[in-house]
């Protein structure tokens, strides 16, 4: 992480002061978030099929599988995690850094004062970002800036609901899939409908920074 900085004195009231420096981002250490898909599971309590017009269960019987999902490991092959949202992270991450730079001028004033002012500015370059790669295509979403009639068209086509083509095909993979009756449009657009989000990490994130400080 190389750091160099610079002080120059032009006269005795008045002084320049330069740095420049890079800073790396964590790795390794942070990867707390230990993948278990598979073999820590969760069971849902599934409220409604229709859009909450009629509830799906009783308080007396929530599990309509009469029993919880059961833990499967990676039994599955590909079809584990199925109907739920798995995330991974990329086994080889590239390591994040910030530029950072500054160039000052100080000056002393009458009656002991002293200004400074200055230029600052930071570039973060490979930030690591979420990225869904089961979104649906951009092309279903609207490109409208503001709330317009044609964005409520489509906000209440992709809501909809269809005929669900999970039903009885799944079963103790995903019990919620395999019994309901319908499934949302959005839902069924996804690239891989039978699974959610499908969240990992990269590196594509940036940012820049500028001030003038005084």
């Amino acid at each position: 992480m190389p750091r160099v900085g610079l002080v120059y004195q032009i006269r005795s009231s008045t002084v320049i002061r330069a740095g420049y420096g890079t800073f790396n981002g964590f790795l390794g250490q942070r990867r707390s978030d230990v993948n278990k898909t598979g073999f820590s599971r969760q069971t849902d309590f599934q409220i409604s099929y229709d859009g909450f017009l009629t509830p799906a269960v009783s308080l007396a019987n929530p599990l309509l599988c009469g029993q919880l999902f059961p833990i499967l490991g990676a039994g599955l092959g590909t079809e584990t995690g199925i109907d739920t949202g798995p995330t991974f992270f990329v086994d080889s991450p590239k390591i994040p850094y910030m530029q950072r730079c500054q160039l000052g001028i100080q000056q002393t004033l009458p009656g002991g004062f002293l200004v400074e002012i200055g230029y600052v500015c930071n570039r973060g370059t490979s930030i690591e970002t979420n990225r869904d790669l089961n979104a649906i295509s951009n092309s279903f979403l609207s490109g409208d800036l503001t709330r317009t009639a044609a964005m409520v068209a489509m906000n209440n086509y992709l809501s909809g609901n269809l005929a669900n083509p999970f039903r009885g095909l799944v079963g103790a993979a995903a019990p919620n899939l395999n019994v309901g009756t319908t499934r949302s449009r959005s839902a069924l657009l996804r690239p891989v409908p039978q699974f959610g989000s499908l969240t990992t990490t990269t590196n594509q994130g940036y940012s820049r920074y500028h001030s003038l400080q005084l």
